[in-house]
């Protein structure tokens, strides 16, 4: 039997999964850790793999910069499958205006209450418009720890991987503001979807999770 493991967004946790519908039992939720200084995600990611169990048939589904995670871990760790939804699979995928802010470390001057409020640039960016939903975002980005937003911003900037495996299904919608489609490469397009697809488009993002684990 399959184990699927869910690695969430940034500083989000299990609820970003609630509404999928996906009937297989054995489900583990990653927990997010303290980052080390100036840690790198290769070795973030190494530490995060001791919630996983090697001795089962590992699928890892991941959201956003979990994503980033679940890339990291795919190069040390054997996963039967790996499903990234409103993600990137490399540095060229991420749009060229955050690789140029890595490189000048812009993230250096910006103070981290920008990204812990709800404005209405927060909610265009994700495509919330759903009550629910922004009451859904605005508790997470509420509860997410200052110094990990802070290093997780900069690890995403700076993110040099350009390698993957060939056994990563992509996600993505047409309409993702954050992540725009036509940087992504080889990806499930789903029309009109949002950054925060994985909620408010919850059932088609359920159908092809469960189309992809049948084969």
């Amino acid at each position: 039997m399959k184990t699927l493991n869910f690695i969430s967004g940034l500083g989000a946790d299990e609820r970003v999964f609630q509404y999928l519908d996906v009937p297989v039992p054995d489900k583990n939720f990653v927990k997010w850790i303290d980052p080390r200084k100036n840690e790198s995600l290769e070795n973030y990611a190494a530490r995060l793999a001791s919630q996983i169990d090697p001795s089962k048939e590992n699928v890892l589904i991941c959201v956003s910069f979990g994503g980033l995670i679940g890339i990291e871990l795919s190069k040390f760790f054997r996963f039967d499958k790996v499903i990234l939804i409103s993600s990137v699979k490399n540095k060229k995928e991420i749009p060229f205006y955050y690789r140029i802010a890595g490189l000048l470390r812009i993230d250096k001057f910006l103070p981290v209450f920008m990204f812990k409020s709800l404005t209405p640039l927060m909610l265009y960016l994700f495509g919330i418009t759903d009550i629910s939903e922004k009451e859904l975002f605005r508790e997470i980005i509420r509860e997410t720890d200052a110094g990990f937003l802070k290093w997780a911003i900069t690890r995403i900037l700076c993110w040099k991987n350009i390698i993957h495996s060939d056994d990563i299904y992509h996600i993505h919608g047409t309409s993702d503001r954050l992540l725009p489609v036509k940087n992504i490469k080889n990806c499930i397009k789903v029309q009109g979807g949002h950054h925060f697809m994985v909620v408010s488009r919850s059932g088609e993002i359920s159908g092809i999770i469960n189309e992809i684990l049948s084969f």
